[in-house]
């Protein structure tokens, strides 16, 4: 699911790192991206809510926590490859 967010973090490295100017079409294929994750993630979300889980708090925390540091080395990853092609 968090697949797309390197498209995007590198699209917004490139735009606000590097300087880059994109066309329309880049735009709007960043646009179909994140309408794609919020529908994944909504469907999750949809999902955990209408299951019967008796640790569903629990299970709520590790999820959150899991998200934040496939974000955080998501971030790390791209952050690398702008600098690679920085220099």
């Amino acid at each position: 699911m968090f697949e797309g967010s390197n498209i995007i973090l590198s699209f917004l490295f490139s735009i606000f790192y590097l300087k880059n100017k994109h066309s329309i079409n880049n735009y709007l294929g960043i646009f179909i991206i994140v309408i794609g994750l919020f529908l994944l993630g909504l469907n999750e979300y949809i999902s955990n809510k209408n299951s019967n889980n008796i640790n569903k708090d629990n299970n709520q925390n590790y999820i959150i926590i899991g998200i934040f540091f496939k974000l955080f080395s998501n971030f790390f990853s791209v952050f690398h490859g702008i600098i690679h092609d920085f220099f």
